[in-house]
C-alpha cells in the first residue's frame, strides 16, 4: 500500500528556534584569495600593459649580449649606451624574483624614470645560468622592454670592476614631452607638430 505524503511527514516536528541555522548571504561569505586576485587582474592590466608571462619560444642565452633599438636611434647613441657613458639614474635588482614580481617592478621603474625625466636606468636580472629555463629573467626583460612606448633602446652593461656584463641591462628612455619642449625652446625652435621622431 502506497503511503500518502501526509502519512510520511506525520512524525516530523518543527525545528527549535535555538537550533535553527540561518542561511548565509553573499556579504558574509569569505572569498578565496585566488578569487579576489582574479577579480583585480583586469584593473592591473589596464595600468600595466606589459606581458606578465615568459614567451618560452624566444629564450636568450645566459651569456648573450643584448642589444635592441627603435628605428631612428643613431649608432653613436647605441655605442654610448653600451659603453656605460650614460649613467643610470635608477636601478632594480630582479635576482630571486618571480615573473609576476618583475612584471610589476620593471613597469614601476620605467614609469618612475619617465616621470622624473631620467633617460637611463639599469636592470640587474642576472644571467640565469642555473634557472629553469636558463636565462629565464633575462629573457623576460628582453621580451617586455620593447613593449614599453618610452623605451628607445637597451644594451648589455659593460663589465666594470666585477659589475655589469651579461647579467645587467642598460635602458635608454625617451625624453618626456616637457623635456623635449624645454630643449626646443633653449635652441630657439618653435613647436613643430610635424617632428615625427621624438627621442
Amino acid at each position: 500500500m502506497t503511503s500518502s505524503f501526509k502519512d510520511l511527514i506525520s512524525d516530523t516536528r518543527p525545528i527549535d528556534a535555538k537550533n535553527r541555522v540561518e542561511p548565509m548571504h553573499d556579504s558574509n561569505l569569505v572569498k578565496r584569495p585566488e578569487a579576489v586576485s582574479a577579480k583585480l587582474e583586469p584593473e592591473e592590466e589596464k595600468r600595466n600593459p606589459l606581458p606578465n608571462y615568459l614567451d618560452s619560444t624566444n629564450l636568450r642565452d645566459p651569456n648573450e649580449w643584448l642589444s635592441w633599438k627603435r628605428d631612428g636611434v643613431q649608432p653613436g647613441v647605441m655605442q654610448m649606451l653600451g659603453s656605460g657613458s650614460y649613467e643610470p639614474k635608477l636601478s632594480i635588482d630582479l635576482h630571486r624574483k618571480r615573473i609576476h614580481e618583475a612584471h610589476r617592478e620593471v613597469w614601476e621603474l620605467l614609469e618612475s624614470a619617465t616621470a622624473q625625466s631620467y633617460r637611463t636606468v639599469s636592470i640587474n636580472h642576472g644571467k640565469g645560468s642555473e634557472s629553469t629555463p636558463p636565462a629565464q629573467m633575462k629573457s623576460y626583460v628582453a621580451q617586455i622592454l620593447p613593449r614599453h612606448e618610452d623605451v628607445l633602446a637597451f644594451q648589455t652593461a659593460p663589465r666594470r670592476r666585477g659589475e655589469g656584463g651579461a647579467g645587467v641591462t642598460l635602458v635608454l628612455l625617451r625624453k618626456s614631452a616637457a623635456s623635449r619642449e624645454k630643449t626646443r625652446q633653449s635652441l630657439g625652435y618653435k613647436e613643430d607638430a610635424s617632428h615625427s621622431y621624438k627621442n
